[in-house]
């Protein structure tokens, strides 16, 4: 029974592959959602403020916020995992951050073969 958890905590980990949290100089400031492929390796997620103060919000979603000198005050958190990846963006716009590098890593063969049949089997 262990095992099957194991690998249900698994597919929960793989479905929440795109659940991502931005923090700049260690403050938690956006959640990144929806995460969609636009070029190989690169994927487009909206930035969503996580502030309550509008000027705050307002803030994050200027490109201006995006510059690429604050990429080494920037990090990405996993929201199911907790751990850090490093990734780096290439281009803001209209509320969208296209970036690479926000992976969770590719589970060992035998998993991925349970993993496949939970899928089909609907979990």
């Amino acid at each position: 029974m262990k095992l099957f958890a194991r690998h249900l905590a698994l597919l929960e980990r793989y479905r929440a592959e795109r659940q991502w949290y931005v923090e700049r100089d260690g403050v938690r400031v956006a959640y990144l959602r929806g995460g969609r492929l636009v070029e190989m390796f690169w994927y487009e997620y909206e930035v969503v403020p996580l502030s309550d103060d509008s000027s705050a919000r307002d803030q994050i979603l200027i490109p201006a916020y995006w510059d690429f000198d604050y990429l080494p005050a920037t990090t990405f958190w996993s929201g199911v995992f907790g751990h850090q990846a490093v990734a780096f963006w290439s281009s803001y716009a209209h509320g969208k951050l296209v970036i690479r590098g926000l992976y969770h890593g590719e589970p060992a063969g035998g998993d991925r073969v349970v993993l496949s049949w939970l899928i089909r089997l609907g979990y």
